[in-house]
């Protein structure tokens, strides 16, 4: 994520109710919906995002799981976790 982006990024509030990589889950989709996160994005590896947000690295691995597994995201061996076209459910598509 570009520093302008992290800006714009609201605040994550973890609530004892609501599994942490629940919440994380819900905030990136809602940084993609919002368009604050666009395909193409690169998401947080697991070390940067477990240091963000004070969270385990499993649980981490788990948020970018399960916007791997929803289509949400795709990965690039070797150099990270990005933001999927709604289209494509994968790369954006290039001109």
């Amino acid at each position: 994520m570009s520093e302008r982006d992290h800006q714009e990024e609201p605040e994550v509030r973890f609530y004892d109710d609501v599994p942490k990589y629940r919440t994380l889950v819900d905030h990136f989709r809602k940084l993609i919906a919002d368009g604050v996160l666009v395909p193409g994005d690169r998401l947080p590896g697991e070390p940067a995002m477990a240091a963000r947000f004070g969270i385990a690295r499993r649980t981490a691995r788990r948020v970018l799981d399960e916007l791997l597994e929803s289509g949400e995201a795709y990965a690039v061996i070797g150099l990270g976790t990005y933001v999927s076209d709604p289209e494509t459910g994968g790369a954006p598509k290039r001109d």
